[in-house]
């Protein structure tokens, strides 16, 4: 899939102390993607992004479109960072694997590594690998990763009237 690029942007003290809040852990790292609307908080550890039980109520107060988790990989050969997605704004308590939550987290990653290609681990109940290689010249992130089937059906356009 070829996606937007939109990098996050650091967030102010108080709304990063408002994220603490709601994670109920205090992030190394807050910013929120002007083009996406999604934040995203780098947490200590993978564990930390795994055993993260946010609020939801305080997520959604935060406004935006929903949150990203995220941690550097444990120690881990195959993939570079871990993370997870909440988006209680749109109705998602957690979202399994979120494609669009990576037009924030690669160029924020990107950056940290200085290299554009990544491997990613969504750490959800069902989890997934994702590969994501920014272009920077181009300010788009190519998403590649295996989909699961979730429901299938066909969409009927109304004939004019």
């Amino acid at each position: 899939m070829d996606f937007p690029s939109s990098a996050p942007v650091e967030v102010s003290e108080d709304k990063a102390a408002a994220m603490a809040q709601a994670l109920g852990v205090a992030p190394i790292w807050v910013g929120l993607s002007p083009e996406c609307n999604d934040y995203v908080a780098e947490l200590g550890s993978v564990a930390t992004v795994r055993s993260c039980q946010p609020n939801l109520t305080l997520l959604a107060s935060l406004g935006g479109r929903g949150v990203a988790i995220t941690a550097r990989a444990d120690n881990n050969l195959s993939y570079d960072f871990e993370s997870r997605w909440f988006g209680p704004n749109v109705g998602v308590s957690e979202d399994p694997v979120t494609g669009s939550s990576f037009c924030a987290l690669a160029p924020f990653w990107s950056t940290r590594f200085k290299k554009p290609t990544l491997q990613a681990y969504q750490c959800s109940a069902r989890g997934g690998d994702v590969q994501v290689e920014l272009d920077h010249e181009r300010e788009r992130i190519k998403i590649r990763g295996r989909a699961i089937t979730v429901i299938e059906g066909n969409i009927i356009k109304p004939p004019p009237q």
